[in-house]
């Protein structure tokens, strides 16, 4: 499932210093989870409408979070580590636009 990862050229091809996000600039959610299929749903269901992309690094979910997931993007990752920096830094690395939001998955939040 991974997918080519832009370059940081490729992601600054917009001048950031002349547009801003309310400019319609394409903006990228990226989430992590790992079993957070209670929750995952209405997280996705909350970025659907506006979000460009988005991103989805889960840790081999057991609980039908990898269910739920494909329904609202094509853009689902498995990263094992036990290390939630790597994890982020993963997730925001698969990301092509220049703006990036993160969504909390962790806590079980989701975007208004």
């Amino acid at each position: 499932m991974d997918q080519p990862v832009a370059s940081n050229q490729q992601k600054q091809t917009l001048n950031s210093e002349q547009l801003t996000p309310s400019d319609g600039l394409p903006l990228s959610v990226y989430m992590i989870t790992y079993n957070n299929g209670v929750t995952i749903e209405r997280a996705l269901q909350s970025v659907a409408d506006w979000a460009d992309e988005v991103i989805v690094v889960d840790s081999y979910s057991t609980d039908g979070a990898q269910d739920i997931i494909p329904r609202y993007t094509e853009k689902l990752y498995q990263f094992e580590t036990k290390d939630l920096r790597e994890k982020y830094q993963y997730a925001h690395d698969q990301c092509i636009n220049p703006w990036t939001s993160l969504s909390m998955l962790t806590n079980g939040s989701w975007m208004t």
